[in-house]
């Protein structure tokens, strides 16, 4: 990262409240693994990312998707590639490249306030069930998802997500909030598909057992 003034990005908020990221594909949701939890700096991060596979295929994901429906503090956490420098020499590839598609990317914030919002995003307003199974009955590309656990069991519960992917990666944090802490049952699922990295990480891909 240059000298110039650039966002910081705030990992150990990234490790504490959001360990994966939620995705909607073809209008079904899906969650995998955020590879974006580390204590490095802002620059080791990015560079860490030109590294992994999975950090492009995370790439192809977010170019895909119509618009994104993101809990408010995963938003805040995500700004940062609104303000990245994708000029900069010094930004990986595939930091920059994720910074433009995330620019291109209509947002829609579900939050009980009023929150500050940047370019390309609204608030979602009216009821979060039924306004995600609204956007999923219209016609267009892929929906993408970025929440906390609260949100996240909310789409699960109200059997919004009919795809599960979660990415495994090699590295253990020892800490963070767990994925499934605000479910309030099982979710019973079913394997269907699973992919290997080159940097060791797996991806796993689930569909609801019945």
């Amino acid at each position: 990262m240059a000298v110039t003034a650039q966002p910081k990005l705030d990992v150990e908020r990234v490790r504490a409240d959001f360990p994966y990221l939620e995705e909607l594909v073809n209008g079904k949701p899906v969650a995998f693994l955020d590879s974006a939890a580390s204590t490095q700096k802002p620059r080791q991060v990015l560079d860490a990312m030109r590294d992994f596979y999975e950090h492009r295929y995370a790439n192809e994901l977010l170019h895909a998707a119509g618009v994104e429906v993101m809990g408010r503090k995963m938003y805040d956490v995500m700004t940062y590639w609104d303000q990245l420098d994708v000029d900069d020499p010094a930004t990986p590839d595939v930091g920059a490249e994720f910074a433009r598609y995330w620019r291109e990317t209509p947002k829609l914030v579900v939050s009980r306030g009023e929150p500050e919002l940047g370019p390309n995003a609204a608030k979602l307003e009216g009821d979060v069930v039924e306004a995600v199974r609204a956007l999923k009955s219209t016609d267009g590309p892929p929906i993408a998802v970025g929440a906390g656990a609260d949100l996240f069991a909310t789409l699960a519960e109200a059997g919004l997500i009919d795809r599960y992917r979660w990415l495994v990666i090699p590295k253990a944090i020892g800490q963070g909030k767990s994925l499934f802490s605000s479910l309030t049952r099982p979710l019973d699922l079913r394997l269907v598909g699973t992919r290997r990295f080159d940097s060791g990480a797996v991806l796993l891909e689930y569909e609801p057992a019945s």
